[in-house]
């Protein structure tokens, strides 16, 4: 029997809409009902608080792992050691071939490092940072817990970083991972006050951190590592107006070799590379097996967050609240969406971030493979990620808007009929993520966003980021054009920056605009509730339903403060409430929304009201005229005033 061509063209036709049809069914991911109350409320309230708010995951109303005598493994090194054993030759780490640091051109290969190579590796540097360290010999070679030493990473994202770090954590130091883009008084403040003794840079490091470096009196000892690439720091981007790569004339000026500035007595120079081949006869006989484990409450990292050098605000993290990090960001997935052996983790960031460190130790626990890499610009991101092809990917909130900008960008320079479509085809993905379905298979998919997808290497599934700083609308947009779940957090250096994240199938309204539900190990509640019930720039006032006021968050991974001295302060994690400095409201699905910083709120005196001086800046920033404003209250406590930039191209087209 022959098929004539009609009758072709008309079965065809038939059989793509009967296949759309059917995968595109009007059946939502979860049931609506499961994201109706996201949260666990305590029934029990104090005056001008809230209730309790607490993960449904959790035990009979206990934080996970706020029992003190809950099992954990001992070290960190040992977190993940199970998926090395079982996993030797599965790639651990996907990096830039160091021989050629800096090339982001489409030839530059990735070595991969496989679990068992990397653990070999690491034995070798644990052994070599012990000769350095460690009382040797000595029965049992220990570190003083009372005054451990405490090293500074100062390192770009690479194999180096994670081996010296995973080696100090063994060897029971502490840990202080630095940014390589802080300026010279930024990195002195922080090594100063972290009474840091050692420190681990790049054989050919910024004038920045060299400097700091040569005024910290209480360093002595200074590791360089060779063959990193080379990253500018905060204060050369401003000047240059560029985050890319550098120029000749920027690496000559910005950046110096260590063995040549770095010329006092007081430092003891060692090689990255004398670590791993160490020919030290204690170090060469000492086992791994002979340290001392770590204490679970005993020291291991202080990180700092540094908006401004006069500013700054370090927290302290014992062996026990690292692994509850993880543990914490577990919580956030069902057990068939955390990460896999199979999956490969990219970071998009610094590893100095808080928010990225826990997800690479998970990723190690599960046997992914982690891909590391430096990023400064969008372009950058998708060159890797179209060759590594990542399924998960952590990204920094400046980079995450950058994402959805390039896109928005990238379809506002279609000609018009094309333009028009793209935009239809947006709108008609977005209404499938608002009725509950993430489809990657519409004709949409397959017209337009297959090439959206291909620019992250077409594989990707999660991407997470920090919920507060996202743009308004990307997280929608992003999650509807890769069809991927994009996870929103909230945290603030206290909780590692987590405390609260979406649900990875809660598509419903306002999406975007939350960062969802307390994680399994925090509880979370608003105080000085009655006076924000009304705020100038917020909208509707508050009610019983969406209560707003000033946030509270306890619970296992609440980190303990550090002085300006170095001292750490103690915490009771357990029932302790500690500020965030941020101000929320709770939406009627118990998800938690922040309405910003509470430094950004005024009361006004006669009148009692709060105004939130930010929401209603950006307000004026809307206008084609208002290039930048700055709202403050007048002497009298009541009136507003404002101090204004025009923009003047605007004024001089209208007037």
């Amino acid at each position: 029997m022959s098929l004539d061509y009609n009758t072709l063209v008309l079965g065809t036709l038939t059989s793509a809409v009967a296949y759309f049809y059917f995968k595109l069914s009007t059946e939502a991911d979860v049931h609506p009902m499961v994201l109706q109350q996201q949260s666990d409320v305590a029934p029990i309230r104090q005056p001008n608080e809230s209730s309790v708010y607490r993960s449904k995951q959790t035990p009979d109303g206990v934080p996970l792992l706020g029992e003190r005598d809950h099992q954990l493994p001992t070290s960190m090194v040992d977190f993940w050691a199970q998926a090395a054993a079982a996993l030797p030759d599965k790639a651990f780490l996907h990096h830039k071939d160091p021989q050629r640091p800096g090339d982001t051109s489409e030839s530059t290969q990735f070595v991969n490092l496989p679990y068992r190579v990397f653990q070999e590796r690491l034995h070798r540097v644990t052994r070599g940072l012990a000769a350095q360290l460690l009382p040797l010999p000595g029965e049992k070679p220990a570190i003083d817990t009372a005054s451990p030493p405490r090293v500074a990473l100062l390192l770009p994202n690479s194999a180096e970083w994670l081996l010296t770090y995973y080696a100090l954590l063994r060897l029971g130091c502490v840990v202080v991972p630095l940014y390589t883009q802080w300026s010279t008084d930024q990195l002195a403040t922080i090594l100063q006050r972290a009474q840091v003794d050692t420190v681990v840079l790049p054989e050919v490091s910024s004038m920045a951190a060299v400097t700091a470096v040569a005024s910290t009196a209480s360093i002595i000892r200074i590791v360089s590592v060779p063959g990193l690439p080379l990253e500018k720091t905060n204060a050369d981007i401003r000047t240059s107006g560029d985050a890319g790569a550098l120029t000749p004339e920027e690496t000559t000026r910005v950046f110096v070799t260590l063995t040549d500035t770095l010329k006092d007595p007081r430092f003891k120079h060692i090689q990255f590379s004398d670590l791993e081949l160490s020919e030290d006869s204690a170090a060469v006989a000492l086992s791994i097996d002979d340290l001392t484990m770590p204490e679970p409450d005993q020291l291991a990292q202080i990180m700092y967050s540094c908006d401004d050098e006069n500013q700054l605000h370090g927290v302290a993290s014992t062996h026990r609240q690292l692994q509850v990090s993880v543990a914490a960001f577990n919580s956030q997935f069902p057990p068939k969406e955390r990460l896999r052996s199979e999956d490969r983790y990219m970071v998009v960031g610094a590893l100095a971030e808080p928010a990225a460190l826990p997800i690479c130790h998970a990723a190690a626990q599960a046997g992914a493979s982690i891909l590391l890499g430096y990023y400064p610009t969008i372009e950058s991101v998708s060159n890797d990620a179209y060759r590594a092809r990542p399924t998960y990917i952590y990204m920094a909130t400046p980079l995450f808007n950058g994402l959805y900008f390039a896109f928005q960008d990238h379809i506002d320079r279609f000609a018009s009929l094309e333009g028009y479509l793209c935009k239809i085809s947006i709108e008609q993905k977005r209404k499938l993520v608002q009725a509950g379905r993430l489809v990657s298979h519409s004709l949409w998919d397959y017209v337009y966003f297959r090439h959206f997808r291909a620019s992250l290497g077409s594989l990707v599934r999660v991407i997470q980021t920090d919920g507060v700083h996202a743009t308004w609308g990307a997280a929608e947009f992003i999650r509807s054009m890769l069809a991927c779940q994009v996870i929103l957090t909230q945290g603030v250096a206290r909780t590692g920056d987590f405390s609260t994240a979406t649900q990875i199938y809660d598509y419903t309204e306002p999406y975007g605009q939350h960062v969802g539900a307390p994680l399994a190990v925090n509880e979370l509640k608003l105080v000085n509730t009655g006076a924000y019930t009304t705020i100038e720039g917020h909208g509707s006032p508050a009610s019983a339903d969406n209560p707003r006021g000033e946030l509270r968050v306890r619970g296992p991974n609440v980190l303990a403060e550090v002085t300006d001295s170095g001292a750490v302060l103690p915490v009771d994690t357990g029932r302790q409430w500690v500020p965030t400095g941020r101000v929320a409201e709770i939406l009627p699905n118990c998800t938690f929304k922040i309405l910003g910083s509470a430094v950004t709120y005024r009361a006004l005196k006669q009148s009692g009201r709060y105004v939130a001086l930010a929401e209603l800046e950006n307000i004026y920033r809307t206008s084609r005229l208002v290039s930048q404003i700055c709202l403050f209250p007048g002497q009298d406590g009541e009136a507003l005033k404002a101090v204004i930039f025009p923009h003047h191209f605007a004024m001089y087209q209208r007037f």
